[in-house]
């Protein structure tokens, strides 16, 4: 998959991120982070062209310090179950079984794909360095309860494992604009 350049809004200033459509990796949305909800739609410009940019950690939402490279793009995808009409039966003992719907192939909505350089704060680079996933996913449970307390650890283990394995290097972040 080719690399893209980082875009940033034109209005607010904030890096924005990038969804594509399956099989269509030339079909390209940008949307602001969803730690920071707009009231307007995106104006996406290059970086380089960009007069304001307001960087924010990716994970937090804070004021970010250190940009964390990875050694790739990562592409998360977003995809509902279906199901096939059938049972799937499994034997649990010699009088029991258990009974679900069986499900088939899942439909993909559209595929997130993450830049090579994550923004963090201090304290979750802190945890970053540490490779303590365990430690920076309670830290956003704790600090966004509302985005966070709805979606299972496990989920947030999926979602950072990719970016935990693909860390190459941290630099400073430069000053804003």
């Amino acid at each position: 998959m080719r690399e893209e350049t980082t875009m940033v809004c034109r209005d607010c200033g904030l890096v924005l991120n990038r969804y594509s459509e399956p099989g269509r990796p030339d079909s390209v949305e940008w949307r602001h982070p969803w730690h920071r909800p707009a009231d307007h739609a995106p104006d996406p410009v290059p970086l380089d062209e960009a007069v304001l940019v307001r960087p924010v950690c990716d994970f937090c939402g804070g004021d970010p310090s250190w940009v964390y490279h990875t050694r790739s793009e990562l592409i998360d995808t977003k995809a509902t179950p279906t199901f096939t009409g059938r049972d799937d039966r499994r034997r649990i003992s010699r009088h029991w079984e258990r009974v679900q719907p069986e499900q088939g192939a899942p439909t993909e909505h559209s595929h997130h794909v993450y830049s090579t350089g994550w923004a963090a704060c201090s304290p979750c680079a802190e945890m970053l360095e540490l490779r303590d996933m365990e430690r920076l996913i309670t830290r956003l449970r704790r600090l966004r309860p509302d985005t966070f307390a709805a979606v299972s650890r496990n989920v947030l283990r999926d979602q950072y494992r990719p970016l935990f394995a693909s860390i190459s290097h941290r630099e400073p972040i430069d000053t804003p604009r």
